[in-house]
């Protein structure tokens, strides 16, 4: 049996122990449920000797009894089989051979992923360097638009909160389809701890590593849980509005695998957003390091807009805009305390490029003037064309990210989904057309 193989019996075997598990799941909570009904009725006893229940009772006894005489024994039959299954399949040696097969070759981490994103997913790297907070409230008030209620006693927003509610949500989109209805969406998404924090540059062979990682991932769950989120945003074209709505429902975290539960508002908002590529590099940003993330998550969401793409400006963006995302002081309060503005704002901002450039998301930058000319090396030798505060944010920062494919292809790709969804456009209008035509000769 060769490795594909192997892995397809096991992927089936995990399928069926997986459903076999949910289903027991189920089955216990209705279990308890019941048991607990049962025991309740008064003077059980005798009227179960008598069969003397009310018709309310009745009901809670015939289906207790259908469920352990019934549903548990069927499943008690399927877990043999299972067992019996994985037996006959040496289910043990195939699954420690494949474990070997992979870890023997394993691959890098994706560097790409691709998530629903909107107002409220892009407040979290924000609320550090983009907001005010309002102590009487407890409110981070996002310019976006978006205000964030923190409890008392939860941990404040940062880095580390974005970064798991990013991965979160990039792990829910590879279960869920876009628009998709209730009863379609999968709430429950589960996490691999140490690929997480592989993506965040974690050192995951050392114990004290590991251990600071899950503490902080702990806390950033919990602010998660309790925080609340209010917004108002545009979706196809209409304006909604969001109130009270928790980022996530409840979590639990178990040795290695974290379970997260998105609550229906939040799922139902997530499946109505756009897609975004988002580049996993940013994770790896130190999580002080929150004007390199803000900055980054912005070049990301500017350079994967398709109308950017299509202009052929997804790589230039005004300096003026960026400091936007940025905790760097104001014009004014740099006059008002008499402070260098290259020592507050042009140097911290070039630092953070280089961070940036360090975690392996930004390739490279420039500066350009307004009309998207590039300042030569040789022009900053001779005669420093950044020389104030009003011309240093007047520039356009031209970069280039790592891991996405060239403007080309990426065009190519944009033009021929539009084509793709002209035709279907133009397919359903006639078809909408002939049952309209149909309808008025039947008549």
């Amino acid at each position: 049996m060769n490795k594909n193989q192997v892995l397809q019996v096991l992927k089936e075997l995990e399928k069926i122990n997986s459903d076999f598990q949910v289903e027991l799941k189920e089955i216990r909570e209705r279990f308890s449920r019941l048991r607990e009904l049962v025991y309740n009725i008064p003077d059980l006893e005798r009227k179960y000797k008598a069969n003397d229940f009310t018709p309310e009772e009745g009901k809670i006894i015939n289906e207790y009894e259908d469920l352990i005489f019934g549903e548990i024994y069927a499943l008690e039959h399927r877990k043999k089989k299972i067992q019996e299954l994985q037996g006959k399949t040496n289910y043990d040696a195939m699954k420690a051979m494949l474990e070997k097969t992979m870890n023997d070759a394993k691959p890098s981490l994706t560097p790409l992923s691709f998530m629903f994103d909107g107002k409220a997913t892009q407040a979290l790297g924000r609320a550090k360097t983009n907001s005010s907070f309002d102590t009487f409230s407890r409110t981070f008030k996002i310019t976006n638009g978006v205000n964030i209620f923190m409890p008392e006693n939860t941990f404040k927003i940062g880095v580390g909160t974005a970064k798991i509610f990013r991965y979160a949500v990039a792990e829910f989109t590879k279960h869920n389809n876009q628009n998709a209805t209730k009863d379609k969406i999968k709430y429950s998404i589960f996490l691999d701890v140490t690929d997480f924090a592989q993506h965040n540059g974690v050192d995951i062979n050392s114990e004290s590593a590991m251990k600071n990682f899950r503490f902080k991932l702990r806390k950033n769950l919990e602010t998660l849980r309790y925080s609340g989120v209010s917004w108002e945003e545009k979706i196809k074209g209409k304006t909604k509005s969001f109130g009270g709505m928790n980022y996530i429902g409840k979590y639990d975290l178990k040795g290695n695998t974290l379970e997260i539960e998105f609550t229906v508002t939040m799922a139902e908002y997530l499946t109505s957003l756009p897609l975004l590529t988002y580049p996993t590099s940013l994770y790896r940003i130190d999580d002080r390091e929150f004007n390199a993330f803000a900055i980054g998550e912005a070049l990301c969401l500017h350079y994967s807009q398709e109308n950017n793409v299509i202009k052929g400006t997804e790589n230039k963006l005004r300096i003026e805009t960026l400091l936007n995302y940025t905790s760097f002081p104001t014009w004014e309060k740099i006059k008002q305390n008499k402070w260098s503005w290259e020592e507050k704002v042009k140097e911290p901002f070039e630092r953070t490029l280089d961070v940036l450039i360090q975690c392996g998301f930004l390739k490279d930058y420039s500066y350009c003037y307004e009309g998207g000319i590039e300042i030569t090396d040789e022009e900053m030798r001779t005669g420093n064309p950044i020389n104030s505060y009003q011309k240093f944010i007047s520039l356009i920062l031209k970069y280039e990210l790592n891991d996405f494919a060239p403007h080309q292809e990426r065009l190519a790709e944009i033009t021929q989904k539009k084509a793709e969804q002209i035709a279907i456009s133009k397919k359903r209008r006639k078809k909408k057309q002939q049952k309209a035509d149909n309808n008025s000769h039947d008549e």
